[in-house]
């Protein structure tokens, strides 16, 4: 049987990784260090109609999954987009929600991190006001950026923020944008904003 370890990765990366393993195997088990990422996966075999069987040991979870004859685990699709509409990111904050910044900046690396495992990437990625820190050398979204860029999403820096923060000299991914072209770029788009 295939065993994936996951220890150590946090969301959504075990999923992710779990879901592309299934596309090989009929059965797996994936290992994980945390309930978050056990019950994930529960969640997962819930979804999509799997035997899903966990055992704990030594702070461990081994988490088996097994596949019917019928699971679909193809690439994530935004199903509620008509046809093929386009689809944006406007991104205006260097964190996810309010509350903790650490859980925050934690949450939006997930977020760019979760954007590579969709079939249809967006079209473009607006970055404004403190969003525009996400692009800069120092980011730790930097990578699954450019990557996204790589994939054909193209990104947008707004320079009337990279030059309020004074950080024009440190942006390592994108094109330098203003208002008019961002939102050019943006109409047509279904608009997600994380």
């Amino acid at each position: 049987m295939f065993e994936l370890d996951c220890r150590g990765m946090a969301c959504p990366k075990p999923v992710v990784l779990t879901r592309q393993a299934l596309k090989d195997h009929q059965e797996i088990i994936v290992i994980v260090d945390n309930k978050t990422s056990r019950d994930n996966l529960n969640n997962l075999a819930k979804d999509k109609n799997m035997y899903f069987e966990v055992e704990e040991k030594d702070k461990l979870y081994y988490c088996k999954i097994k596949k019917g004859e019928t699971e679909d685990i193809s690439e994530t699709k935004l199903e509620y987009l008509p046809g093929n509409a386009p689809w944006s990111v406007f991104v205006k904050t260097n964190a996810l929600g309010h509350g903790s910044d650490e859980l925050g900046k934690n949450l939006m690396n997930a977020f760019f991190d979760a954007l590579l495992y969709f079939e249809d990437h967006p079209k473009t990625i607006a970055f404004m006001n403190a969003g525009v820190y996400l692009t800069l050398e120092d980011s730790e979204c930097l990578k699954e950026i450019k990557m996204l860029n790589e994939k054909g999403s193209e990104i947008l820096v707004c320079g009337t923020c990279l030059n309020f923060f004074n950080v024009k000299e440190k942006l390592a991914v994108g094109k330098v944008s203003n208002m008019f072209s961002i939102l050019e770029s943006l109409k047509g788009s279904f608009v997600i904003e994380p």
